[in-house]
């Protein structure tokens, strides 16, 4: 069984589809800041369409949505999460969807962990694994930003865990 893991994001989304367990692919996908926001929606849909098309998953996991400080960012997340998760209902695709804390405590065994500590784990948890070993060393900010898709495993490393009842 295939699942396919979403961090979503206006700007930048992560995602990774996860066979029986173990991480096959993993990739973000990044828009320009000065595209409308309908188009940067417009694209998401396109382009998880495409995945689901070519990777057929049969499962959507989906980071739930924290609500910080900053409400408008979180409203344009909430939106790309929507559009998302539309993909996945067009294709007739179950969605579960799991808090940043769950993810942060099955990875970790803490709910409050940083990204950086996430990512460190999920080097660790996964360190036979081609697909984590081309992501190479946690980076969040900067030219090799890859935090979306480090999540997007975490995501799919829950699912897995969660499911069989193992810590992997």
């Amino acid at each position: 069984m295939k699942t396919l893991a979403v961090d979503p994001g206006l700007l930048c989304t992560g995602w990774s589809i996860f066979d029986e367990g173990n991480p096959t692919y993993c990739n973000k996908i990044t828009m320009k800041s000065k595209d409308t926001q309908s188009s940067r929606l417009a694209n998401l849909i396109w382009e998880f369409s495409t995945i689901i098309e070519e990777y057929e998953p049969e499962i959507m996991l989906i980071e739930d949505q924290y609500v910080g400080k900053n409400m408008r960012t979180s409203l344009i997340t909430a939106r790309a999460k929507g559009v998302i998760i539309a993909a996945g209902a067009m294709a007739g695709i179950k969605v579960i969807e799991y808090a940043p804390s769950e993810i942060k405590s099955v990875v970790t065994g803490k709910g409050n962990a940083t990204k950086q500590f996430v990512a460190d784990e999920l080097i660790r948890i996964y360190y036979n694994s081609d697909v984590v070993k081309s992501l190479g060393a946690y980076c969040e900010k900067g030219k090799g930003k890859n935090d979306d898709m480090y999540d997007s495993i975490g995501i799919n490393h829950t699912y897995w865990t969660l499911r069989t009842g193992k810590v992997i």
